[in-house]
């Protein structure tokens, strides 16, 4: 069950995800990304809903089915671990800096 505050957030940025897009504007897109984002919160390995979660589920699905967007999703916060970024007091920003400060050496 989708908390309110979530609901509320999603639905806001289903309508400003990609305004100047035909698809997005039509009521099928919007659906398709609704849902999307949805199940993205709704997800057991999720971290919820992130804001700018949907600029990223829009680009994907101007590309891909969103089947395979909702994986590639997944994958991304789970597999590479992105989802820490958003976690209260960000584990993942120190994690991901540090990696990069190895490689820059």
């Amino acid at each position: 069950m989708l908390n309110p505050k979530d609901k509320n957030v999603i639905l806001g940025d289903v309508k400003r995800t990609y305004p100047e897009s035909d698809y997005f504007k039509s009521e099928a897109g919007q659906l398709t990304l609704l849902t999307l984002l949805t199940r993205l919160n709704q997800h057991p390995s999720s971290v919820g809903y992130i804001q700018g979660m949907n600029n990223i589920a829009g680009c994907l699905l101007y590309h891909i089915d969103s089947v395979i967007a909702f994986e590639l999703i997944l994958r991304a916060l789970n597999d590479y671990h992105l989802k820490e970024v958003h976690m209260t007091s960000l584990p993942g920003v120190y994690s991901h800096s540090a990696a990069i400060q190895n490689l820059i050496r």
